[in-house]
């Protein structure tokens, strides 16, 4: 694909790229071996678990239902409509109203606070916090949602402004943090900003710290948001995040991050790949926290590169261990690979990869201490991955003689274009190849 710009503006909008693939979901095993790190052997698996949507006595009871002539529901509807009446939780939503979100991004914010208050089950409490340098909210404690709690709530949000001054969104954390909990109901904490902070660090080390009361779930606003916020807040509160830049996407979008919240989850992830009589060539370092439906699951393993080169080892076998949220209980999955019907590759593309998730997923544990630095740095010195620790450093060097006259660089001053004071945004040409 190649893009052409056919005027002479600097673009102020996010570039995003989308596609399809009937693909996607198919289980795919990439192995990548190099000599730039010790002869390293990197294995690259990635699938879409099968959610079981109901416990078994559900899916029986499911079964009675539709044969004694109910209606039969698609399994997709049928899963969300059984989550929605099962969901018992408190919602607990935290909008920015900061100057920053001044122009489309506030009314962008509007919509999506009141489509958000719109979705929430019926058997619910919720309460809403604004931020700025200081916060204000909506119930001292978390109410009951009924017709007449939303109606007030949609009432109140649609006059909203950017008028609460900075960004203090620890603030409204520590707001959060005081509200009494509703017995019985689990906490789910919905953040919608532009992220534009000076304190990212100290706000995800917040939200690692109190996730085992909470889960967290983030909404970018605008182009050019901060998406090391966003995705920190969402990663370390074992939640999902979305970036909205333009209106048409938000109803989408916040149906999404609200089925996601309470629709069933995989939870304490383990990984191992074995050979056909049960020898372990890899296992995973770690435990995945949380995988939702419909989420891809992609695994890199360090391989042993003399146990794989020996002859007799035509099969591998990834067995994933997990507890669904709605059945509570451990299960097990296993997937068959045929040595020779995966992809092999001369390389290190697929390490750098592993280096730049094994990065952020340091990064996004919301500590700051010498240890995880020298980690970081040592991941993105060995990989030639760039992180926030480190840069590149370009040196060029010329013989030519210094000149005494000083060149002048004309650098554009680029503001998002839902900015109220930036200009309209120009549409790139795009020619697909």
């Amino acid at each position: 694909m190649c893009i052409r710009d056919r005027t002479n503006r600097v673009p102020n909008v996010d570039f995003e790229l989308f596609y399809e693939s009937n693909q996607i979901t198919k289980p795919t095993f990439l192995l990548e071996s190099t000599d730039n790190y010790e002869g390293s052997l990197l294995g690259v698996i990635r699938f879409s678990p099968d959610f079981s949507p109901f416990s078994f006595e559900e899916a029986q009871r499911q079964i009675e239902q539709s044969t004694r002539g109910r209606n039969i529901m698609s399994i997709n509807k049928l899963s969300v409509q059984s989550d929605k009446q099962k969901a018992k939780f408190e919602y607990i939503f935290i909008f920015d109203r900061s100057g920053s979100m001044e122009g489309d991004r506030i009314s962008f914010l509007r919509d999506a606070a009141q489509k958000m208050v719109s979705e929430i089950p019926l058997d619910s409490y919720f309460n809403i916090i604004c931020f700025g340098s200081n916060t204000e909210t909506l119930y001292e404690q978390s109410r009951k949602f009924d017709e007449e709690a939303k109606q007030q709530a949609i009432n109140k949000i649609s006059k909203y402004e950017a008028d609460l001054g900075g960004t203090e969104v620890l603030v409204a954390l520590e707001k959060m943090k005081d509200l009494n909990r509703v017995e019985g109901y689990q906490r789910l904490v919905f953040l919608v900003s532009d992220g534009e902070v000076y304190n990212t660090n100290d706000v995800v080390k917040f939200v690692s710290e109190y996730n085992s009361q909470a889960r967290f779930y983030s909404v970018g606003i605008g182009n050019g948001v901060s998406e090391a916020l966003i995705k920190g807040i969402a990663k370390a509160g074992y939640g999902q995040y979305v970036f909205i830049k333009q209106s048409k996407n938000i109803e989408e979008y916040i149906l999404r991050l609200l089925y996601a919240s309470i629709s069933p989850y995989m939870k304490d992830i383990s990984i191992q790949v074995k050979d056909s009589q049960g020898l372990i060539l890899s296992h995973f370092p770690y435990q995945v926290p949380l995988l939702f439906k419909n989420e891809l699951l992609v695994i890199y393993l360090p391989m042993d590169q003399v146990i794989y080169s020996q002859k007799d080892r035509r099969q591998f076998v990834v067995e994933v261990t997990y507890i669904q949220s709605n059945m509570q209980r451990r299960q097990n999955m296993s997937l068959m690979l045929e040595k020779g019907s995966f992809s092999y590759y001369k390389g290190d593309v697929l390490h750098k990869f592993y280096a730049n998730e094994q990065i952020n997923r340091l990064s996004y544990q919301g500590k700051d201490n010498e240890e995880l630095t020298k980690q970081i740095v040592q991941l993105s010195t060995k990989y030639q991955v760039l992180s926030e620790k480190t840069a590149f450093i370009l040196v060029v060097k010329k013989n030519e003689k210094k000149s005494d006259k000083t060149l002048t660089v004309n650098v554009p001053s680029v503001e998002s274009n839902d900015h109220y004071e930036s200009y309209p945004v120009q549409d790139l040409s795009l020619i697909h190849i």
